[in-house]
């Protein structure tokens, strides 16, 4: 709508934007340069529409950490391995992907499809886990047998609420008939039933919870096979089932003014426990 209208405005007011690509890649926050066939008869009028018509802002993703690492040889059968990382993810944009609504087509999410997309958009990006402490260690029992473990402990993520975006001000024959046909995805969400939608911003609702996760491995070298290791591995050994993901969908549908019964219900979790046999010879 943000084209047709400046192509309008600028000399050309019968012109039929239903005659626009329905897709378009740009840099949001710039000004577009494009040749648009304004007269339907093959010949491209170039046109230089500012940034602040087409109304995206620009890119922002920034990642701040810093981390604190140590590791120690306290004989020659003990070895530890230890970090803490304090890091801050935030921006209107996750990056390649948009993990709230799991769309993993690299690069071509639909944060940028339109400027109410980015309504609320700012904020704790959903990589963001503040808190990361790790530890790794072995212990040689003896010339055959060795002992590992290793320790994970996270905070949660940010949470946010999706809803429909709203339609209302926009031409039913353009962006209001295309964005009709996006699912809960904006960050304007319905507060109760019956209510109509309001903005939030990204991660309103609170994190998911910490997560820990222990890992042990025991391994077996022979002194009678030179080269061959046998090994188990058994990942979150006590089996620590914490949420990783709540439903973020808030909106039940566009025609259905109620709440989704499943909004903040829990989604996926920490992988249970699993095991690895190994068997491994070098020569």
């Amino acid at each position: 709508d943000a084209i047709v209208d400046y192509v309008n405005a600028n000399g050309y007011p019968d012109f039929d934007g239903s005659t626009l690509a329905t897709c378009m890649i740009l840099n949001p926050g710039r000004s577009l340069d494009i040749g648009i066939d304004v007269e339907g008869d093959g010949n491209l009028v170039d046109f230089s529409i500012p940034a602040n018509v087409i109304g995206l802002p620009d890119y922002k993703r920034q990642y701040y950490a810093v981390e604190l690492f140590w590791e120690a040889n306290f004989s020659n059968e003990w070895f530890l391995q230890g970090s803490y990382t304090w890091a801050h993810s935030y921006g209107n944009i996750e990056g390649y992907v948009n993990s709230t609504l799991e769309q993993d087509d690299a690069g071509l999410t639909q944060d940028f499809d339109h400027p109410r997309f980015e309504d609320g958009a700012y904020g704790n990006l959903p990589n963001d886990r503040r808190h990361t402490f790790k530890l790794f260690g072995s212990y040689n029992i003896n010339e055959e047998w060795r002992v590992g473990g290793n320790l994970l402990i996270q905070s949660g993520r940010p949470v946010s609420c999706n809803g429909y975006v709203p339609l209302n001000g926009l031409n039913p024959n353009g962006d209001g008939g295309s964005l009709a046909l996006y699912g809960p995805s904006s960050f304007y969400c319905r507060p109760a039933t019956g209510e109509p939608s309001v903005l939030t911003y990204r991660g309103q609702y609170g994190r998911t919870p910490w997560i820990y996760s222990v890992d042990g491995s025991l391994s077996y070298m022979p002194n009678w096979a030179e080269g061959l290791t046998l090994q188990v591995d058994i990942f979150n050994l006590f089996n620590s089932s914490k949420v990783t993901e709540y439903s973020e969908t808030g909106d039940l549908s566009r025609a259905d003014e109620s709440v989704n019964p499943n909004f903040l219900n829990d989604v996926n979790y920490q992988t249970p426990r699993s095991v690895r046999l190994t068997a491994r010879y070098s020569f």
